[in-house]
């Protein structure tokens, strides 16, 4: 079987894939292809949409318009895409004051603001929760919305509500590679290593060429270094920040690994970068912010940080 995607209005051919099995079960074989198409199209259809509305101006856009381009400045994962987004969603919000991907992914960027360094906790934290209460009140099938608080679990280190929201939003959206990825991160900051990198696994499976494919390098980082696979961890960090180099959290775990494995030479390369983006930088900061949930993780943030170099 061959699925193609193609601009109706230009014809323009954006995505193909073509799909060998065996007919001896068609329900498993439909199965495997439906999760594959939907992971596989939605970033080219982001790709697509956001390029379409690129050219228009700010103010002319409406709310769906808003949310296509603030999910594009998310993929970016920077200090400036992130803080472009917050206008673009006050104003959708301001347009529909019900949109709940809306709403939800105010919260979330504004709490992954936080864990970087570049948002007050307190504020970010008090923020998405009443985003969050609002999104789900206005569509509890939206799956940013348990993406957001699970965000806010995070937070408080709170695994168990962690799990119940990233659950949700995967079982609302079993086909997000996104989802299934940020399921992934949640084992990790649980602690639960072993059962976070087949949930990475599978995302990238789903979605090779995800639009947040920055973040699941991300995920395997935590994951490793939760696991105490140093290398690994460091390996992962690098490519996280190679494909996104405004992220500052995999410089955190990248410092961390490369300093519990001694190695000097990339920790004061990687603390250097960090504090390029995080100038005030320090133990306290990590070990508050941290979403691990075990003392002993937060505890070889700390240790790996101080090996580096950190002050």
């Amino acid at each position: 079987m061959t699925a193609q995607l193609i601009d109706a209005a230009s014809e323009a051919h954006l995505w193909a894939e073509r799909y060998d099995g065996d007919l001896g079960d068609i329900f498993v074989i439909q199965d495997e292809i439906t999760a594959s198409v939907v992971g596989r199209i939605g970033p080219e259809l982001l790709a697509a949409e956001h390029a379409r509305e690129s050219p228009k101006p700010h103010h002319g856009l409406d709310a769906w318009e808003c949310v296509v381009r603030a999910v594009f400045l998310c993929s970016q994962l920077s200090e400036e895409s992130s803080r472009k987004m917050l206008p673009l969603l006050d104003r959708a919000i301001g347009l529909a004051p019900d949109y709940a991907q809306a709403l939800a992914m105010k919260g979330w960027i504004t709490m992954w603001r936080a864990f970087q360094g570049w948002e007050d906790m307190g504020y970010a934290l008090a923020l998405a929760r009443n985003v969050v209460q609002q999104a789900i009140a206005a569509d509890d099938k939206e799956p940013w919305a348990y993406l957001a608080q699970m965000m806010t679990a995070y937070a408080t280190r709170d695994d168990v509500l962690a799990m119940a929201a990233v659950s949700q939003a995967v079982a609302i959206n079993p086909n997000s590679a996104f989802a299934h990825g940020q399921l992934g991160l949640a084992h990790a900051n649980g602690g639960r290593a072993a059962e976070a990198i087949p949930c990475i696994d599978y995302a990238l499976r789903l979605s090779p060429r995800e639009a947040f494919l920055g973040d699941f390098q991300f995920y395997y980082a935590m994951a490793y270094f939760q696991g105490a696979n140093y290398q690994l961890g460091l390996s992962y960090a690098r490519e996280a920040h190679r494909l996104r180099s405004g992220h500052a959290y995999p410089l955190v775990i990248g410092t961390v690994c490369a300093g519990l494995l001694d190695n000097q030479e990339a920790a004061t390369d990687l603390l250097g970068r960090l504090k390029s983006l995080v100038s005030d930088i320090s133990w306290d900061w990590v070990g508050a912010t941290s979403g691990f949930v075990r003392a002993e993780d937060r505890a070889r943030l700390i240790e790996g940080l101080a090996r580096a170099g950190l002050n």
